[in-house]
């Protein structure tokens, strides 16, 4: 993770894998959904987690980096190697919008990104969780004092902070974006 952080920081949003505190906490529930779509594997620390609670006939992964989805094939989808996808989320548009009562569980480093990727990632995110059954999960590293979503969303949308993971390098805040639900 440190070296591809160096290569390329801005596709890089952490330095070291995620904990596995923090891996629980992403997955929880996920195997009541129909598909569990992870955005921004990385290292697979998230994907590890994901495996041991839904059949890869449910699971699919995306990442960008080359480097990334090589060492994602050899080690924690080596005999899943079928359910990963190479490249930026948004060349899977489409198909990530068929899905039906899926969960997005992304790990993408919103903060790092360029602005133009950054927004058309969270068209694409906020058009996903007007599906019927749609949700997505994401963190954010904590700064003392300071509770913030991951990332600006319009009036028809709400951030849900599930929980805070302090076991964590840094602590990392869960959130579940929705449609809002009107009254």
């Amino acid at each position: 993770m440190l070296n591809q952080y160096l290569k390329n920081p801005r596709n890089t949003g952490m330095v070291v894998a995620s904990s596995s505190n923090l891996a629980r906490a992403m997955t929880q529930s996920c195997q009541s959904y129909s598909r569990v779509l992870e955005i921004g594997a990385g290292s697979g620390a998230i994907t590890k987690e994901i495996i041991k609670k839904v059949v890869p006939e449910k699971l699919i992964v995306y990442e960008h980096s080359p480097v990334l989805c090589k060492k994602l094939r050899k080690s924690v989808l080596n005999k899943i190697p079928q359910v990963l996808r190479e490249g930026p989320a948004q060349k899977y548009k489409e198909e990530i919008l068929r899905e039906k009562n899926s969960i997005i569980i992304s790990s993408l480093p919103f903060k790092s990104l360029p602005a133009e990727v950054a927004k058309e990632l969270i068209e694409m995110l906020c058009d996903f969780v007007q599906i019927e059954g749609c949700v997505v999960r994401q963190y954010s590293y904590v700064v003392p004092l300071l509770s913030k979503p991951p990332f600006e969303v319009s009036e028809c949308f709400q951030w849900e902070r599930i929980t805070t993971v302090y076991a964590n390098i840094p602590p990392a805040q869960v959130w579940e974006l929705r449609k809002k639900q009107l009254p």
